[in-house]
């Protein structure tokens, strides 16, 4: 997520927190109504961002600095345990969402894709699955650049296959999996929305 989310800092701490899109201010009062109505049945209303606004400074994207230093830190920690690093870059597609969000998203990709390449190549323990050969158009997306088709992420998959080896197998779900899961999922948004309905 570190090529997606804003960063907030607690107020003369060094304490930092990743949230939301980092185009998006959440404490700004004026962004306030789009994360009620996105994020409000999970907890993010109006005394939430009001607390949050006057505990925490909005810093922006992640930095280029920061990034390193969190690629170079999970790296360590894995290779401490003799465990490899493989790392999803991101898409490079320019995308105009819809609702006029994240504008010129890709062009922050490219930009922490190219960090993402220069640190890799100083950890022996980490490797890049590159998604830029399986998600190449606008027909490879869904809603956002994160989005990807079911074909996409699949290509992906054998991809990370390929990177892992012979230690993991790909397997696809039959039908009737992949259907009862998603019977599955549909109940629990109705149950959550009765839920909802039943405490207003």
């Amino acid at each position: 997520m570190d090529y997606a989310q804003g960063i907030y800092r607690l107020r003369d701490t060094d304490f930092a927190i990743p949230y939301e899109q980092f185009d998006i201010d959440a404490t700004d009062p004026a962004n306030w109504p789009h994360l009620e109505e996105r994020w409000g049945d999970v907890g993010i209303d109006r005394p939430f961002l009001e607390w949050f606004a006057q505990r925490f400074e909005f810093l922006g994207p992640q930095t280029e600095e920061r990034f390193r230093e969190n690629i170079s830190w999970m790296s360590a920690r894995l290779s401490d345990v003799g465990a490899r690093l493989i790392l999803l870059n991101g898409a490079e597609v320019p995308l105009r969402h819809r609702l006029g969000w994240e504008p010129d998203r890709h062009l922050f990709h490219i930009r922490m894709n190219q960090v993402l390449e220069e640190v890799v190549t100083e950890l022996p323990n980490a490797t890049i699955c590159d998604v830029r050969p399986f998600v190449a158009s606008r027909e490879d997306l869904k809603d956002n650049l994160r989005h990807y088709t079911r074909q996409a992420y699949i290509r992906i998959a054998e991809h990370l296959a390929e990177l892992v080896g012979s230690d993991v197998a790909l397997e696809r779900r039959p039908f009737v999996s992949r259907l009862y899961r998603a019977r599955r999922r549909i109940a629990r948004k109705v149950d959550h929305a009765l839920l909802r309905y039943r405490l207003r």
